[in-house]
């Protein structure tokens, strides 16, 4: 959840970098939203090709202060995907949409809080008799014991108390 989270924010932060920057060429250059538009993407990418218009020394303070906070979010987000990467936790977030999809494609199904010998048994025989299931289970050798017998795309530890959540409500 803290990877979405990051994600968001880097998401947030490239936004407001744009209208930030849109909005303040718009007012220190009079320039349009295209023009502002491309001076902000020019700056915040180091580009610098020609500039639209006359800057003087406010247009100028702006875009060194545009720069910076370009270059941060940039090297901030750099650093978080480089991370998230090597955790595989991008791979755990996509991993995890696909699964929340499937489950709720899912209509008349059982829910198995639990794996076991008990478990064991039955869920062969829904595989058997073709019935869908969704097994929730915190202890992760469990898990993927099934994974490991193609049953289902089960839930990783770290969705646990959302997907018990969900199956409460």
């Amino acid at each position: 959840m803290e990877s979405k989270n990051r994600l968001k924010k880097i998401t947030i932060m490239f936004i407001s970098i744009v209208v930030v920057g849109v909005l303040g060429y718009s007012i220190l250059l009079e320039a349009s939203f295209v023009d502002a538009l491309y001076m902000t993407v020019i700056t915040i990418s180091t580009v610098g090709y020609k500039e639209v218009a006359e800057m003087d020394a406010n247009a100028k303070l702006f875009s060194i202060l545009l720069i910076f906070w370009g270059l941060g979010v940039v090297g901030y987000a750099f650093s978080t995907l480089v991370m998230m990467i090597v955790d595989g936790k991008i791979k755990e977030i996509w991993r995890g949409k696909r699964m929340e999809k499937t489950i709720d494609k899912l209509n008349n199904h059982y829910i198995f809080c639990g794996g076991g010998e008990i478990a064991d048994v039955t869920i062969e025989q829904f595989v058997k008799d073709g019935h869908a299931y969704v097994l929730v289970d915190e202890r992760i050798e469990i898990v993927q014991g099934y994974q490991q017998k193609k049953h289902c795309d089960l839930p990783r530890f770290s969705d646990l108390q959302r997907c018990a959540s969900r199956c409460r409500d």
